[in-house]
């Protein structure tokens, strides 16, 4: 097991820091404010800074082949112009649910968008995972969470990892090659002083890296759940990681301020920055929506 030591290379000060995603053309990355409603990118150094409004909540920074990126909002998936934040309509989806909105997404290989849905008051089971093919037909594969996160895909995309974050618990499924998927079971559970598992992603070989919320941590695990490396956090809450930079050998993690408590915050200026770090292993290109 081993300790790695992350740098803060923005101090954003974001409210909920989310959804980092490497932009290879740009060598940049993206990320959310989701409660900020704002858009962040910047070189992997973390300068060369911009700070892009959007007009909404938006989460889940996906990557769309046609240029831009897919965000989840409440009732919808959009378009999203990192240039000028603007937002387009993609599909309507839960418009018959006003107290749920989308959280997490990824890209599978086949050009698949994977998101789930969450109660935004973090109280009933209302939420679901959602697969959208390029053609914008959807299938509700899942149900019955309370706050969906991840998910993460496999580099063999044969499984799909997702997560309920108020359950502490981490599923896995097997991926089928039409987009089915089967076999779901517990891959991890958190213990309480762990926090709960926010957003993950995957290493080249196939181990996942998982944000701790609560629990100022990202974790690797080797793909039988077993912990391979903790990187100790200076601040709380931990929301989600990725790769990129030159040849994806850099971790960046996003973080958290909205659930530090007011007496607090002023003794936490970490909490909502971007932080990076060499982990000795690399990850992939993103996947992007075709559609």
């Amino acid at each position: 097991m081993a300790a790695m030591t992350p740098t803060c290379i923005w101090p954003a000060r974001a409210l909920l820091g989310e959804a980092p995603v490497w932009h290879e053309a740009e060598r940049r990355l993206y990320w959310l404010d989701i409660k900020g409603h704002r858009l962040r990118s910047c070189n992997a150094a973390g300068m060369d800074r911009g700070v892009t409004d959007l007009p909404c909540v938006a989460a889940s920074l996906v990557p769309r082949r046609g240029g831009g990126f897919v965000v989840g909002a409440r009732g919808h998936v959009a378009t999203c112009n990192p240039v000028n934040g603007k937002l387009g309509n993609l599909l309507a989806l839960e418009t018959d649910k006003p107290a749920n909105r989308f959280n997490d997404g990824k890209a599978d290989g086949a050009g698949r968008l994977w998101i789930g849905s969450m109660h935004d008051p973090e109280t009933e089971a209302s939420g679901a995972l959602y697969r959208v093919n390029p053609d914008l037909t959807w299938t509700r594969m899942d149900s019955g969470y309370v706050v969906t996160n991840g998910p993460a895909i496999s580099p063999d995309g044969r499984t799909l990892y997702h997560t309920d974050s108020p359950a502490r618990t981490i599923y896995a499924f097997d991926l089928a090659a039409d987009g089915s998927l089967g076999n779901k079971r517990v891959f991890l559970r958190f213990a309480e002083d762990e926090g709960y598992p926010d957003g993950m992603t995957c290493d080249a070989g196939g181990r996942l890296w998982v944000a701790h919320w609560g629990g100022a941590r990202v974790t690797c695990r080797n793909d039988d759940g077993t912990l391979r490396h903790t990187i100790a956090l200076p601040t709380p809450f931990v929301t989600s990681c990725c790769f990129g930079g030159l040849g994806y050998n850099t971790l960046f993690i996003t973080t958290a301020s909205i659930g530090l408590a007011p007496e607090t915050r002023d003794g936490d200026p970490l909490a909502g920055g971007l932080f990076s770090l060499t982990p000795g292993v690399s990850g992939l290109p993103p996947a992007q929506f075709a559609g």
